[in-house]
């Protein structure tokens, strides 16, 4: 069954729930990072990552477990032949300097759940790959104030989201061929 593609505000209304050091974009950067070398090895990273919150609390619960269905819908994604993967990032009704923000720290995330997964040096990695990972480091670096405002702006922020899509698909498929176990007995 085909899992729903997480919603950027209820992944981070849950992880203001757990109390959790992470916001929404961070999380599925990292978990992307961390799908995309060790597939169906990463979910014994995932208590690091998300807390469970309070024992025997309901709404606790509710939260982790909006949460820990990420990773499950992230390697479908990634596994769907259609290139349905997308980064989770607020929607487009939100400012530039918002959503520039939370790709920086979904670029982060990324670049961190590849050190989680032990890749310490990126020039170790195939040439495409590498360059990527430097890209990212860029990016993570980025603010509004590299990014004039307007029109233009709206285009570029397009583009380097499509770019980081793309990265990631190429990144998954070159560190991670495609194996016949579905998504969700990989990540449980």
């Amino acid at each position: 069954m085909k899992q729903e593609t997480p919603n950027f505000e209820h992944v981070n209304k849950a992880l203001l729930r757990l109390n959790a050091d992470i916001e929404a974009a961070e999380l599925h950067g990292t978990l992307s990072g961390l799908l995309c070398v060790m597939g169906n090895n990463a979910s014994k990273h995932l208590e690091q990552l998300i807390p469970k919150g309070a024992k025997g609390d309901i709404l606790d619960s509710e939260a982790y477990q909006r949460v820990i269905q990420c990773p499950v819908q992230i390697l479908e994604a990634l596994n769907d032949p259609e290139f349905s993967y997308d980064l989770l990032l607020p929607d487009d009704e939100q400012g530039l300097e918002v959503r520039t923000e939370a790709m920086a720290e979904w670029s982060h995330g990324f670049l961190s759940g590849l050190a989680i997964a032990g890749i310490k040096d990126f020039a170790k990695l195939p040439k495409e790959a590498s360059e990527f990972c430097q890209d990212l480091l860029d990016i993570s670096r980025a603010g509004l104030s590299e990014i004039a405002r307007g029109e233009e702006d709206e285009v570029a922020y397009q583009e380097l989201v499509e770019y980081l899509r793309v990265g990631t698909l190429l990144m998954y498929e070159m560190l991670n061929p495609s194996s016949s176990i579905s998504p969700s007995e990989q990540v449980h």
